[in-house]
């Protein structure tokens, strides 16, 4: 220990040691220290001045730290400074530590008692409060001063920095009083270091990512150091944050097996978290691969050996993204006997001794809880392998989101003919969801493997085993959904009674964030059972699509059973070849491009593999008779992309005339509704009908498929007849969430208004809709604004957004008469006549629509070119396609031409017009 002494003169201060410490004995009950740290400092160069003395902490002090354990007195001693002048004792080099401090003041020393102050060089820290010792308490840094005025005062301070100096400054009122002690202990209590979550161990796949977090709490800031097998990581190859609090390891390899922990390090000292292990996993059966190969969000092979009963927080490892889940107390695994899937079962694609889970229903913790899933899509699949071991009661969960969403595979509140609970499933809590009766029961004491694939317009589930295979569809719209969790396997988490808990064994779940294809659900058996499935045929197309000639359309199928797959299409009896207006005679799609009467009538499909052939349903193709309504030629003239005419008398489809995206009349419209010729709009024809909306009523809409648009030139056309003022939000037009668009009533008194980008809307825009009365609105968006019409007896009003306008996917389901977000926000009145465009039409084109309804004929015919691919594509309502090489003439016709016509550039030029019929 180096000590030096100056005075403010330069004068060395005399030293008095004395082996006796201060006055015979250590002040207010220090321990009596002997040798050269107690003694007398005196200032005799007799002059009121300041004395510094320094203590300088050498190396020694590092052994001293290791061999006390108890109070570490640096100084016990007296310091007189003779006058009234301050006495500074400086201490420097103080170790990394946390330290309280004891300054003690001579009492009765010439009648006074002195006053002292402690001074924290940069970087020292005290806490606010020098007596009490936590850490919540707030830091000041060494600009403040502490000052005590009594015997015994306590000071805490921290020092992070090795050579950080203190300072005791003692100033006397008068005569002999001084600091008659210090003592420093070494504190280092753990309130003051850093309170750690510990890191949780992984099981994964080699080529997923692991990833490793921390939580500390204490006082900031913290420092990190990831280790491995106690050897500091450092950024690089396939590590990163090593030190941060969370840690990554990318494409994990069995060189990575290791043990992880992190030392975190604040003011206080520093805390080494538990270890967490990462095991790299290697597929052992031919069912892991195929689950692979469709790139799954999370997989739980629930093949942990530890006691699921009486270890607290046992993990199920999902072996691709690390989403583990806990098991519940009364949830038994490996470790209690239960076997999964495996060959004695009939199914090879196991290996021995697969482990599985058992629920016990009536126990709140009978199940796996997940916090949350990287989900928020409406396609979605969810595949399990379950052995019931009972009849299951309503609502019995199997996967399932509680969280800010309600979605999962459940058993559903039906049952089937002999009075068993049906699987079902629930989507947005939606109750349309949840009621369907999929009339699918897996059966008792045997292993079946279970599959939900949701889409934007249909749910499939699916059961397989042993004794064959079957699947039931529900086409409804979904929207999107977050698996935000809670999540729940095994158990809906709806009760806490644990009445929704599932009665049964459960094995291999796997979450997908993608709508898995009928053969990729039957590979996946497949790959377990060695059974090839005969193929199951869905046809996705409405049985009945109608249109006129020159439509174009597609029949489309979803097959179900093992590929590879041979298809065969059929029109009646006649076995169809590509070429002409047919396409995809021998793919699920056949497509009829500018249909002929010819190619009207009933089309099947067959198809073949390996176990067998299955043959289609019926989907007819009516070509009928153009509309004779003015308005309906004009309209369909124009090419548009979808056209519902909703005059359907009964039924529940909506018809799209341009034959592709039919729509389905929910529960609560009523067709046949008043149209517009009634009003004297004589253009509309006489078999106009429109379809009646009732606001704020459920189940009061046209469910339309997503269009799938994926543009930002868009024209949406209505007729509307409000029986009462809409209410703001009400919709005319509107695709769901996410990316919501469409057209709808905004503001109070309500006007017309429009919804872009899933959450800009565009209100105030003036543009009220008369109540009692047909007026056709419209919403025409192009890449740099958007205008919104209305048109009626009064005349044409229009408002104008001169706003950019993103590209929408139009990827979602849309809806005619409602906005999706609520039941609130649907028409009260008529709406017909309901066309989209993929272009921008603009108001002069728009006001030809409206002119053609309040006439008692069709305007004179109009021509429209636009392109299609790279070439010109031409449309007209009625009338002879001419042609010619020049403006003026001569002109011929185009026999072969039909609307819509394909040009195909010969030449450098070509003029075409229309002749009247």
């Amino acid at each position: 220990m180096n000590l030096n002494f100056t005075d403010s003169a330069g004068v060395v201060p005399q030293i008095n040691w004395n082996n006796v410490g201060l006055d015979g004995g250590s002040p207010q009950g220090l321990p009596q220290v002997t040798g050269p740290n107690a003694g007398t400092i005196s200032d005799n160069s007799g002059a009121a001045t300041s004395v510094t003395m320094t203590y300088t902490l050498d190396g020694e002090w590092a052994v001293d730290q290791t061999i006390h354990t108890g109070n570490q007195q640096l100084l016990d001693g007296f310091i007189d400074n003779n006058g009234s002048a301050p006495v500074t004792i400086t201490l420097g080099n103080i170790p990394f530590s946390v330290y309280k401090v004891y300054v003690y003041v001579s009492e009765n020393v010439n009648g006074d008692s002195g006053n002292v102050s402690i001074n924290g060089g940069s970087p020292i820290y005290f806490l606010t409060d020098t007596v009490g010792y936590s850490y919540a308490n707030p830091l000041i840094q060494a600009t403040a001063t502490s000052a005590a005025n009594a015997v015994g005062a306590q000071y805490v301070l921290f020092t992070n920095v090795t050579g950080a100096s203190l300072q005791v400054v003692e100033t006397a009122i008068s005569g002999k009083s001084g600091v008659a002690g210090i003592q420093i202990v070494d504190a280092s209590p753990t309130i003051y270091k850093p309170t750690l979550s510990q890191p949780a161990s992984e099981e994964l796949y080699a080529g997923r990512t692991a990833q490793f977090t921390v939580t500390a709490t204490g006082t900031s800031p913290f420092a990190y150091q990831w280790q491995s097998n106690n050897v500091n990581l450092v950024n690089g190859g396939n590590i990163f944050g090593s030190t941060t609090n969370v840690l990554d390891i990318t494409n994990v390899s069995a060189s990575d097996d290791a043990n992880y922990d992190v030392v975190v390090t604040n003011i206080g000292g520093s805390t080494t978290s538990s270890s967490a292990q990462l095991t790299v996993v290697t597929p052992v059966n031919a069912y892991e691969p195929a689950i692979l190969s469709n790139n799954p969000v999370a997989y739980y092979r629930f093949n942990e050996a530890g006691d699921s009963v009486n270890t607290p927080d046992l993990q199920a490892f999902d072996y691709i993204n690390g989403d583990n889940g806990i098991y519940g107390d009364t949830v038994l695994n490996g470790f209690y006997g239960i076997a999964g899937p495996a060959p004695a079962d009939g199914f090879p694609g196991f290996e021995l001794g697969n482990a599985a889970i058992q629920f016990t229903p009536g126990y709140n913790s009978s199940e796996i809880t997940v916090p949350s899933w990287p989900i928020n899509t409406n396609t979605v699949t969810l595949t399990a392998w379950v052995y019931p071991l009972g009849t299951e009661a309503a609502s019995d969960g199997l996967i399932f989101n509680r969280g800010a969403n309600v979605a999962g595979l459940t058993y559903s509140g039906s049952t089937d003919t002999n009075g068993n609970y049906t699987l079902g499933y629930t989507w947005n809590n939606d109750g349309n969801t949840y009621g369907w009766n999929s009339g699918l029961v897996p059966p008792v004491n045997q292993w079946s493997f279970v599959a939900l694939v949701v889409t934007p317009t249909n749910a499939t589930i699916y059961v397989a085993n042993t004794n064959g295979a079957a699947f039931a569809v529900h086409n409804y719209p979904h929207v999107v959904q977050s698996f935000s969790g809670p999540i729940g396997i095994g158990d809906d988490l709806g009760d806490a009674s644990g009445s929704r808990v599932f009665n049964g064994n459960m094995d291999e779940v796997a979450v997908f964030n993608q709508a898995l294809a009928p053969g990729q659900i039957a590979a996946l058996f497949s790959s377990a059972s060695g059974i090839g499935l005969a193929p199951q045929i869905t046809m996705l197309t409405p049985s009945l699509i109608t249109g006129f000639p020159s439509l174009t359309t597609t029949f489309t199928a979803s097959v179900f059973g093992t590929g590879p797959f041979s298809y065969s299409w059929y029109q009646g009896t006649k076995l169809l070849t590509n070429g002409g207006t047919i396409s995809g005679a021998n793919t699920p799609s056949l497509t009829i491009t500018s249909a002929t009467a010819n190619d009207a009538g009933s089309y099947t499909l067959v198809v073949t593999n390996s176990a067998g052939s299955s043959t289609s349903t019926v989907s007819t193709l009516d070509l009928g008779v153009p509309p004779s309504a003015p308005y309906a030629k004009v309209v369909l003239a124009a090419n548009p992309y979808a056209y519902w005419r909703l005059n359907e008398t009964s039924g529940t489809t909506a018809h799209d005339s341009m034959g592709g995206y039919d729509g389905t009349y929910a529960s609560a419209v009523q067709l046949g509704g008043p149209g517009q010729e009634s009003a004297g709009l004589f253009g509309m024809g006489a078999d106009t009908a429109s379809a009646v909306f009732s606001g704020d009523t459920a189940n009061c809409y046209v469910a339309v498929p997503a269009l799938n648009l994926n543009t930002n030139t868009v024209t949406i056309m209505a007729w509307v007849y409000p029986t009462a003022v809409p209410d703001p939000w009400t919709g005319i037009f509107m695709c769901s969430t996410p990316n919501a668009d469409g057209m709808m009533f905004r503001d109070t008194p309500s006007q017309l208004g429009m919804y872009w980008d899933g959450g800009f809307w565009y209100d105030g825009t003036g543009l009220t809709v008369p109540v009692n009365q047909w007026s056709l609105v419209a919403l025409s968006v192009e890449p740099t604004d958007a205008t919104l019409y209305v048109m009626n007896s009064a005349g044409t009003n229009s408002w104008f957004n001169n706003a950019a306008m993103t590209v929408e996917p139009w990827s979602n389901p849309a809806r005619i008469g409602s906005d999706p977000y609520s039941i609130s926000r649907t028409f009260n009145g008529y709406i017909n006549e309901v066309a989209v465009f993929n272009r921008t039409l603009t108001g002069a084109q728009l006001g030809r629509f409206y002119t053609t309804a309040i006439t008692a004929q069709a305007a004179a015919p109009i021509l429209q070119m636009q392109k299609s691919g790279t070439n010109p594509q031409l449309t007209w309502s009625q009338g002879m396609l001419l042609q010619s090489t020049n403006v003026v003439g001569p002109w011929t016709t185009n026999s072969s031409a039909t609307s819509p016509f394909i040009v195909n550039p010969t030449g450098p030029q070509m003029f075409y017009r229309l002749q009247s019929q």
